[in-house]
């Protein structure tokens, strides 16, 4: 058990003066925790939590008592002459997280080397282990912590044996009713001999008589008794989350690509596409207006000669502008251009007007610009034509076009889903089939990570540290001073700060994002709208939702939703609550993960308390524990080393006047005495010469064995080293014992 000093300060101003003068009780007087309020942040900021605290242990001891015979679990008679044979069978069912081979041999030991005595202590010890509360590596049982506002030794003992009682009373209490459960026999007749491995009963009637037998099993009594085995004084502190930096496990797997090999793109339709197409037309010569135009020694611009310059000659024109129609090889096609070459003929022409298409066909008016028929009646020019797809053309085969690309990505879209959804079933099940690390693994990291803040961080700070020689001296000075291996810790309930975390179950690829500051705005004010007002977070479209299925609510964004399949293992503890999950951690580790802060307790080694208290006020201070703070209480029986009340002392006395209490305490468990003592025993006669030994009170159970205690909890504390508890435990064996009984056959009872 440890106990927690909350220490209420209060610097007297002149309003306090005041108060203190004006109450009528003494209790009303100064400020403790049954006036506190709250609400009040002068009376939240006056409470302290002390640096020093008191660690009670205990040790629990088990007695094999006696054995007897249980209910009956089966009934066989036999009439005379008859002989009935009965195999026996024991199962055994352990699960153990190896390999099958493994699995044997550990089962194998389990039945051959194990003794009796130690099942229900050895159950005990791993019932320690996984209390997720408690993070210490040892074997010990301990009580839960709680806070007080005295300093009084005797009440904080009391207190922790009060604790201790209860909760081993139920810890060995449900683990008695589990062995008990454990236990399963089966008996069956057979007419043929099998040679097997189990025990085999021959049963013979060789009496003029029917006989009937009880098969009883046979118990254990076990008695439990818990003794005082030591304080501590103990220096106490808080980590703030110490699971930030622990590491988490990365699952490599590699996803099975979609099976696209049964799918063919479709075959395009072909499209009406741009073409040309040459043509060579013969514009004859024709004068015109009466002008007897000349086709020879004349160079025509615009269907006007060029050079005028003969005497008494008209102005000679001819015909510039002739119509062309041009029809198109193909359907669903016009003429969007046409283009000229003179094919090195002294001739240039261009299109005049625009081009007209109707029926497959285009009409255009070709121009001559300049023209010299050279003495022939006609000149050659050759077309280009172009033509594109009539408008709407290809409308018909664009759309079939789109919609064989839709159909084709939308059965691609099916197979990509389906593996999607394939290797996400994948991944969930193998990340919750991963098998949680050894339990002392991971709470010795556990162990070393708050390691690395005390020393660190507190211990050591304001330390000057310029050199490695240095730092072995501070080393061994902390050693000596406190028992740095046997720090507890203990893990706040994730509740008491629940932390704005997104974590969610990660089914694709990883694609790290470097952190920024609006990113982190970000987060934080989604975390504040969630908390607030309840508004749902955006998340990311789930790209399984059309693969779930649920009971409701799995489409709540703003639930800590989680993945599960038909064949996968039950989800992590945590797994609801939006935690950060270890794959390979076990649900101590994820508790401790998402902690808000852990309480960590390091002993004090005896003789050592004051040297520790110096210490701390030199590296951490006292919490705002000074010299004008003075120690207030109500009860007359707290009292100092030297009898004195401790009422009206300084707090810092009052602290070194504790570790002068556990200084003594340690110098009584190394003296020797005689045990046991007649006022400890429910029969003092028991206790002679022949029965009493010398020992240290702190080993005295192994040297004088059980002694009934009186009373059987002893609460209030009278001595030091005390044994306080004890009880009785009833446990089954794996033996059965055949009993003849007999019954009256008109009542049926048994006789």
């Amino acid at each position: 058990g440890v106990g927690v000093s909350l220490i209420l300060t209060q610097r007297v101003g002149a309003l306090e003066l005041a108060k203190i003068l004006s109450a009528l009780e003494v209790e009303d007087a100064y400020l403790n925790i049954n006036n506190l309020n709250p609400r009040d942040q002068q009376h939240i900021r006056s409470v302290a939590l002390s640096p020093i605290s008191v660690v009670h242990l205990f040790r629990q001891y088990f007695f094999e008592l006696d054995t007897f015979l249980g209910t009956p679990v089966s009934h066989v008679w036999l009439s005379p002459g008859a002989t009935v044979e009965l195999i026996e069978i024991h199962t055994r069912k352990t699960i153990i997280e190896k390999t099958l081979e493994t699995s044997f041999e550990t089962t194998t030991k389990a039945e051959s080397a194990i003794t009796e005595e130690e099942e229900i202590s050895d159950a005990i010890k791993e019932d320690n282990k996984q209390d997720i509360k408690f993070g210490a590596s040892v074997t010990a049982s301990y009580a839960s912590v709680t806070a007080t506002s005295s300093f009084d030794y005797n009440a904080s003992q009391q207190t922790a044996r009060e604790e201790t009682h209860k909760r081993m009373r139920q810890q060995t209490e449900k683990l008695s009713t589990e062995i008990r459960k454990n236990y399963k026999t089966t008996f069956k007749t057979i007419t043929e001999t099998t040679d097997t491995s189990s025990k085999r009963y021959v049963l013979s009637n060789t009496t003029d008589d029917l006989i009937n037998y009880e098969l009883r099993r046979k118990m254990r009594q076990v008695a439990v008794q818990v003794q005082d085995i030591g304080s501590y004084l103990c220096w106490q502190t808080y980590v703030d989350r110490p699971g930030e930096s622990l590491g988490v496990a990365k699952l490599i797997h590699i996803a099975k690509p979609a099976e696209l090999d049964g799918l063919h793109a479709p075959d395009e339709i072909p499209l009406l596409l741009p073409f040309k197409e040459d043509k060579v037309v013969t514009i004859p010569f024709h004068s015109i207006e009466d002008t007897d135009a000349e086709n020879e020694g004349e160079v025509y611009q615009d269907g006007v000669e060029v050079d005028d310059s003969e005497a008494f000659g008209n102005l000679e024109k001819i015909q510039a502008d002739w119509p062309i129609e041009a029809v198109c090889p193909k359907g669903n096609y016009v003429l969007t251009d046409v283009e000229f070459d003179g094919q090195g003929q002294p001739v240039a022409a261009s299109r005049k007007g625009d081009i007209t298409n109707a029926d497959n066909k285009a009409s255009f008016s070709l121009h001559l610009n300049t023209v010299d028929f050279q003495g022939q009646n006609s000149v050659q020019v050759k077309l280009m034509l172009y033509w594109s797809p009539a408008p709407g053309a290809n409308d018909e085969a664009i759309k079939k076009n789109k919609e064989n690309i839709e159909a084709f990505k939308a059965k691609e879209a099916v197979e990509y889903q389906k593996a999607y959804v394939q290797n996400a079933k994948e991944r969930i099940k193998l990340t919750h089939q991963i098998k949680a690390r050894q339990n002392d693994e991971l709470r010795e990291e556990e162990r070393i990570v708050v390691y690395r803040k005390l020393i660190q961080d507190m211990l050591t700070s304001g330390i000057s540290m310029p050199d490695d020689r240095t730092r072995h001296v501070v080393a061994e000075l902390i050693n000596s001073i406190f028992d740095i291996d046997k720090m507890l810790y203990f893990v706040a309930p994730e509740w008491w700060r629940p932390r704005l975390r997104f974590f969610t179950q990660q089914l694709d690829e990883s694609r790290a994002t470097p952190p920024n500051y609006l990113t982190g705005i970000e987060a934080f004010a989604k975390g504040i709208l969630k908390k607030m007002y309840g508004l749902s977070v955006s998340k990311s479209p789930d790209k399984l939702a059309a693969s779930t299925i649920g009971w409701g609510g799995i489409e709540d964004p703003a639930r800590d939703n989680y993945y599960i399949t038909e064949d996968s293992e039950p989800a992590k503890f945590g797994s609801s609550l939006g935690w950060l999950l270890q794959l390979d951690g076990d649900n101590m580790r994820n508790a401790f993960l998402n902690a808000p802060w852990v309480k960590a307790v390091i002993p004090i080694r005896p003789g050592r308390e004051e040297a520790a208290i110096n210490w701390l006020k030199g590296v951490e201070g006292f919490n705002g524990i000074g010299d004008a703070d003075i120690y207030h209480t109500n009860n007359p029986n707290e009292k100092d080393i030297n009898g004195n009340p401790l009422d009206g002392q300084k707090m810092v006395d009052v602290i070194m006047d504790l570790a002068k209490k556990i200084q003594k305490k340690h110098e009584e468990a190394v003296k020797n005495g005689q045990y046991p003592k007649q006022d400890e025993i429910a029969d003092p006669a028991l206790v002679d010469e022949a029965n009493v030994v010398t020992s240290t009170p702190i080993d005295r159970v192994y040297e004088h064995g059980f002694y009934p205690l009186q009373g059987g909890f002893r609460a209030n504390v009278q001595g030091n080293y005390e044994i306080f508890d004890q009880w009785i435990e009833i446990l089954p064996t794996d033996q059965v014992v055949p009993v003849e009984v007999k019954y009256n056959p008109k009542t049926g009872r048994q006789v």
